[in-house]
């Protein structure tokens, strides 16, 4: 015998969500499913929220995919304070996406863009802590080397430069990279 809930269901609904309640509050992690209305409760958070990812991303990856197209659009048309916001959303809805490096990086370019040096370095910094093994990581330090250089912190800068041709010696980053230290 079928619960009302099963009775309930048709294939042409997709009303569905699931929402998770940790230490920084309830958010919508995903919406627009079929068959499903959930509240998840996580006292560490962070590893439901990996946990879900999968999840999410397969049940909605149009979502994913216009969210990031979203943030990026507003970078490209100059709305920084959005697009940082919208970024961030995509970080801590997908953070195990094959983009959550690209949009923490994002993030960076935003703040550098805004001219908020430092901000715009610390963001770069967590591409190489938060996604160690994304693509964007040489990315991220090549850019995070430029902006030192803008603040006059050559050492820095160059120390950043030899570790990216140490680390990653065959990446664009390390041809852009040596050829900084030659100037």
């Amino acid at each position: 015998m079928k619960t009302s809930r099963q009775r309930a269901w048709r294939r042409d609904i997709a009303d569905g969500f699931i929402v998770m309640v940790d230490s920084r509050g309830a958010r919508l992690v995903a919406d627009g499913l079929h068959y499903t209305n959930e509240v998840r409760l996580s006292p560490a958070g962070l590893a439901l929220c990996a946990e879900l990812d999968g999840l999410i991303e397969k049940a909605n990856p149009i979502a994913a995919a216009q969210l990031f197209a979203a943030a990026y659009g507003d970078y490209s048309r100059g709305n920084y304070d959005l697009a940082i916001s919208e970024f961030r959303q995509y970080v801590d809805t997908y953070p195990t996406s094959e983009m959550a490096d690209n949009a923490q990086y994002w993030i960076g370019e935003c703040f550098y863009s805004k001219k908020l040096l430092n901000e715009a370095i610390a963001e770069f910094d967590k591409v190489s802590i938060v996604f160690p093994k994304g693509d964007k990581v040489p990315g991220a330090r090549f850019k995070k080397a430029m902006v030192l250089l803008d603040l006059g912190q050559t050492d820095a800068a160059r120390a950043e430069f030899l570790a990216i041709i140490k680390l990653y010696p065959k990446s664009n980053e390390a041809v852009l990279a040596k050829q900084q230290l030659e100037k």
